[in-house]
Parts: structure tokens; C-alpha cells; sequence
């Protein structure tokens, strides 16, 4: 496919090059993008089922194989 922004590393492409605010994909697709550019590792979060966050280092509890999941910016602004 010519479209950058498709598949599972396409939509967290497409979180990374800023163009949306979350991601939604397989825990599996986002540990092994995160460990290809391990430098972004910090800057994002997964959104986990319990209404938590959690680090990339360290996912959700209770995820089962294969899930999928949300991953944001950490920096993103919470709601109230």
C-alpha cells in the first residue's frame, strides 16, 4: 500500500508524525514499533481497559494475547 497511514504501524505513524491523537492497534505491533524506535518509548502511553495508563515498558495488567490497544501521547492533556 502507498497510503503511509495504513495498518497497525501506519496508525501509530500516523500518532507519531503528530497527525492524530491516539492510536488504535495491537499490543504485539506497538511493543515491536516501540522497540524499533526506542527513543519515542517516553513520549507515549497506553491507554489501558481499567481507564489507567501505562507505560510501554511496562503495559496494562490483565492484557491477554493478542489485545488490542490505545496508545497517546504521554503528554496528552486528561479529561476531567
Amino acid at each position: 500500500s502507498t497510503d503511509r497511514y495504513a495498518g497497525d504501524e501506519g496508525a501509530i505513524r500516523c500518532l507519531t508524525d503528530g497527525q492524530a491523537d491516539v492510536a488504535f492497534v495491537s499490543i504485539e505491533s506497538a511493543l515491536s514499533y516501540f522497540q524499533r524506535y526506542r527513543y519515542l518509548r517516553d513520549d507515549y502511553q497506553l491507554l489501558c481497559h481499567s481507564g489507567g495508563v501505562a507505560s510501554l515498558n511496562n503495559p496494562c495488567q490483565g492484557i491477554g494475547e493478542p489485545t488490542e490497544v490505545w496508545i497517546s501521547r504521554s503528554n496528552a492533556s486528561k479529561c476531567d
